[in-house]
């Protein structure tokens, strides 16, 4: 399988997301779940997903004046524990991606990026 992207958002004057048997754990405050085709989640240590495609939309979501808050993590990850994304987190994956693309996992040298 593979680690899947996860977006979540606060929007302004909605109610919080509530937690059920049928839903992973989600930052606290989160109203909603963005779903971008089950895309591969991307990052420094793991350069696999569309960056381009999931950029995008956390660029217009983030851009957005009725959205507070956005989250960007894998579906690995504890989302009760995730930070909200800022514009530099957004800038520092998208130079990685600039200088390395998804090569480093076709090529199968992605543990030793630096």
């Amino acid at each position: 399988m593979g680690q899947c992207a996860m977006i979540y958002i606060k929007e302004k004057g909605k109610k919080p997301l509530e937690v059920d048997e049928w839903t992973y754990d989600f930052p606290n405050g989160a109203t909603k779940e963005i779903y971008i085709d089950c895309a591969r989640y991307y990052s420094e240590n793991y350069p696999r997903g569309p960056w381009p495609k999931i950029c995008n939309t956390l660029m217009t979501l983030m851009q957005d004046p009725d959205i507070e808050a956005v989250w960007y993590y894998s579906d690995s990850q504890d989302g009760s524990k995730v930070p909200e994304l800022w514009i530099n987190d957004i800038l520092r994956i998208s130079r990685f991606y600039m200088l390395n693309g998804n090569r480093p996992w076709y090529d199968g040298d992605w543990k030793t990026i630096e």
